[in-house]
C-alpha cells in the first residue's frame, strides 16, 4: 500500500516561526499602546483638565461671523476649542488668537478634519457678527466668531467657567475683564474640559494630540467618535485666569 506524502517538516516550521512573530508583533504594539497611553494625570500636568464625566449643556442660539444662526448642531462631529473674548481686547485676546492660529496651522490632515476653534464675544454690545468676522480673519480664515444677544451670551458662557465681567471707562473705551482658558468640546457635544491659560502653540499642539489619543484609548469613544464623523470634508481651523 502506497503511504501518503507527509507535510515536508521544514513547512511546519516556518508556519510556527510566523505565527510567532505575528503573536510578537502584536504584543509589542499592544504594550507600546498601553504604556504611551496619555493619563488624565499626564494631560493636566500639561495644563489640559478632563472631566472624569463629560458635562452636557443647554442649547442655545447664537450667530457667527456670516450672522447665520449657529447652535448646538454645529458643534457635532468636530472636536471644538473655545476661546472666549472680545474684539476691543488690548493684551491676551490678540496674544491668544495668535496662537491659536500658529496651532492650527500645526495641525495633522487628520486632525484639521475634526478640528474647528471658535472666540465667542463676552462683549456682544460692540462685537457684531461682521466685526467678529473681521477679527478672526486675522488669525485664520477658517475660524468661527460668535456673539448674539446679550442674554444669549450670558446664558451660554455661564455653562463653560468662563466669567466676565465689563470694566466702566468713556463711552466706548471701556473694557471687559473675563476668564483666559480654552473650552473644550468634544464631538458628541459634550464638554469635555479646559485648558488652562497661557495658551502657547507648541505646547497647546503637544497636549491636543495627547488629547486626541486619550479618547482613542476608550473604546466606547472609538465607537462614538466614528458614528460622529465628518463623511465630507470639514472647515479646518486650526486656564482659568482673568485679564482685559
Amino acid at each position: 500500500m502506497t503511504e501518503s506524502p507527509s507535510r515536508p517538516k521544514g513547512s511546519a516550521r516556518t508556519l510556527v516561526l510566523i505565527i510567532a512573530l505575528m503573536a510578537l508583533f502584536v504584543g509589542l504594539f499592544s504594550a507600546r499602546i498601553f504604556y504611551h497611553r496619555p493619563t488624565a494625570e499626564k494631560l493636566l500636568e500639561d495644563g489640559v483638565r478632563l472631566f472624569s464625566t463629560p458635562r452636557s449643556f443647554s442649547s442655545f442660539a447664537l450667530l457667527d461671523q456670516q450672522g447665520k444662526p449657529f447652535g448646538p448642531e454645529q458643534l457635532r462631529g468636530k472636536w471644538n476649542l473655545l476661546f472666549f473674548g472680545f474684539t476691543h481686547c488690548p493684551g491676551v485676546c490678540p496674544a491668544t488668537m495668535s496662537e491659536l492660529g500658529i496651532f492650527a496651522r500645526g495641525l495633522t490632515a487628520a486632525h484639521a478634519l475634526d478640528t474647528q476653534v471658535l472666540m465667542v464675544s463676552v462683549d456682544p454690545e460692540r462685537d457684531t457678527p461682521e466685526r467678529m468676522g473681521r477679527y478672526v480673519a486675522n488669525f485664520s480664515p477658517d475660524f468661527i466668531g460668535l456673539t448674539g444677544s446679550s442674554a444669549a451670551i450670558r446664558s451660554f458662557v455661564s455653562q463653560f467657567n468662563v466669567v466676565y465681567e465689563r470694566v466702566d471707562g468713556e463711552q466706548e473705551s471701556y473694557e471687559v475683564e473675563h476668564s483666559a482658558h480654552v473650552v473644550v468640546v468634544g464631538p458628541q457635544g459634550l464638554y469635555r474640559g479646559i485648558i488652562y491659560p497661557p495658551i502657547e502653540a507648541p505646547g497647546l499642539g503637544s497636549a491636543y494630540a495627547d488629547l486626541r489619543r486619550f479618547y482613542r484609548s476608550l473604546p466606547m469613544e472609538v465607537a462614538l467618535e466614528s458614528k460622529n464623523r465628518p463623511k465630507a470634508a470639514a472647515t479646518t481651523v486650526g486656564a482659568l485666569g482673568r485679564s482685559q
